[in-house]
């Protein structure tokens, strides 16, 4: 735990605690095995303090707060030690489903957008329509129900004393809620799993780990409660036939569970290839089981999902206009604070404020056109010649190299070598890894291609297949050097980026994602 930690009520600093760490060890230890022996949980580390956070909207309406639980520090080292012995029987049964994404190791918010795009370009490619229902859940962490949760804990195989001790640990849990220094009344609370704790998230993820069993027709994505379901089909109607017939049945298992549906939030796109007219909309409706009333989503053209616009025909046009947007205000920023401040911190403050927009998600949306990408590179320029005070008719190439940062086509180039390096290694989520054949399954004698640990080239019917992660990521892997893949991870990004930048150097040109993936093996030598 870092230093500045906040901390709940008994408890103190965690400083204090690392400095007192040799004394009282022995005595948490006793405590807590006491605690798994008997199957109670200490009801002192059952209190919480609770900060409410604001969201967005209106700030005057509670439900734009988010709850954030604070803790006592010993109630975090003890859900520690019980969390590792979770997460190991966990991955050693296989128990999480292959689609979640959240809250777990070597998964990111990035792998689930990719397994969703790449899901929707395959079936672009096979001349198919595909239904994306975004689903957004009332307050889901909060609705949890104990008793279900339990049952389903002893279902995956927590039975006997640690299912006691679980019941101990989620029942019977007080609050106490923390506003400008002012404290409120104690609150028990019934339901929901202790969020600002180790084990509630991972608690969360098997609450609703059995929703893919509502439904063997439809696909699952989800980032903890943020839930994607895609079902594809060429004819558009039976799409809407079938959808709305499994979605009924989705519903049924979030009733049952006690989850809520937020309607106001949730809608669907209908994505389809550019050329392909849709005939006409669908109609795809919630079926509320206790007032038997139907609810139509809304189709929209566009939805933000884990912080990217994902639009109907895969553009990414709208996504980069909202990029766009906000690097021009730390533009703005930079053209005043030019003038105060050394270059070497402005500078910090493009890689602050300008890079993590350009960075995150660009796996995904890095497939733009250039048209639509070229609007971003000339924000570069321009952010680059404020800070070296150059006119805007002058060559920027000199400010990219001063300034070590790559142009966005060479950002989107580096960021796919190096997820290419985990997936060439098994570190990323094995619907990725699914997506990459080795040369080696396809021939059954020695080739030179298999030797060096190619991935097979599939065929591609369209021009978003062939732009999609998997084919550009393995002609991206099948041109780099074979001494080069076999470099550690923090090696080979390193080189990675020193060939990009000799790239931009002597070919004295931004290049388009095709043209540094030829030069890559010529610069590397």
């Amino acid at each position: 735990m870092s230093n500045n930690k906040s901390y709940g009520f008994y408890s103190c600093p965690v400083s204090i605690l690392k400095h007192a760490s040799d004394i009282i060890s022995d005595v948490l230890t006793k405590i807590f095995n006491k605690s798994i022996d008997l199957g109670t949980f200490p009801s002192k580390l059952k209190m919480a303090k609770v900060l409410p956070i604001f969201k967005s909207d209106d700030s005057t309406d509670p439900n734009n707060y988010r709850p954030i639980s604070l803790l006592s520090c010993f109630n975090r080292i003890f859900e520690k030690l019980v969390y590792k012995r979770m997460k190991s029987f966990i991955e050693e049964k296989n128990i999480l489903s292959t689609s979640q994404y959240g809250f777990r190791q070597g998964h990111s918010t990035e792998h689930a957008i990719l397994d969703i795009v790449s899901r929707i370009q395959s079936s672009m490619d096979a001349g198919a329509f595909s239904c994306g229902v975004f689903i957004d859940l009332k307050k889901a962490f909060d609705t949890v129900d104990h008793s279900i949760l339990l049952h389903k804990l002893d279902f995956y195989g927590f039975r006997g004393i640690i299912n006691v001790w679980f019941r101990s640990y989620l029942q019977n849990r007080t609050q106490i809620t923390v506003i400008d220094q002012r404290s409120s009344n104690k609150s028990v609370v019934t339901y929901g799993v202790p969020q600002g704790s180790v084990l509630g998230p991972l608690l969360f993820l098997l609450y609703v780990n059995d929703i893919y069993s509502s439904s063997n027709k439809l696909n699952f994505y989800l980032f903890a409660d943020d839930t994607n379901i895609l079902y594809s089909h060429k004819n558009l109607k039976s799409l809407e036939n079938v959808m709305n017939f499994e979605l009924n049945n989705v519903f049924q298992w979030l009733t049952s569970n006690k989850l809520t549906l937020n309607q106001n939030k949730s809608n669907f796109v209908i994505f389809r290839p550019y050329q392909k007219r849709l005939p006409f909309v669908p109609k795809i409706c919630t079926l509320d089981h206790q007032t038997n009333t139907l609810t139509y989503l809304e189709c929209k053209e566009c939805v933000k999902y884990l912080g990217v616009l994902i639009d109907y025909k895969l553009s990414w046009k709208n996504h980069v206009d909202s990029i766009a947007l906000k690097i021009s205000k730390t533009i703005g920023l930079l053209s005043k604070l030019r003038h105060f401040v050394p270059h070497h911190t402005l500078v910090n403050i493009y890689k602050s404020l300008i890079t993590p927009y350009l960075r995150y998600g660009l796996i995904v949306w890095g497939q733009a056109s250039k048209t639509h990408l070229n609007k971003l590179l000339i924000l570069q320029k321009r952010a680059l010649r404020f800070i070296y005070f150059y006119d805007r008719r002058d060559h920027a190439i000199p400010l990219f190299l001063n300034a070590h940062i790559l142009p966005i086509n060479f950002m989107h180039y580096k960021l796919l070598a190096e997820t290419m390096h985990d997936v060439s290694n098994d570190l990323v989520p094995s619907n990725l890894k699914d997506l990459f054949v080795p040369t080696a399954k396809i021939h059954s004698y020695n080739t030179r291609a298999s030797a060096s640990n190619n991935f097979y080239i599939q065929k591609s019917n369209t021009e978003i297949k062939r732009k999609s992660f998997s084919s550009i990521g393995t002609k991206l892997w099948n041109e780099i050097p074979t001494k080069l893949r076999a470099l550690p991870k923090t090696t080979f990004k390193k080189k990675i980026k020193m060939i990009l930048l000799n790239i931009l150097e002597n070919e004295d040109s931004y290049k388009d994602l095709e043209s540094i993936i030829s030069k890559v093996n010529f610069y590397s030598s």
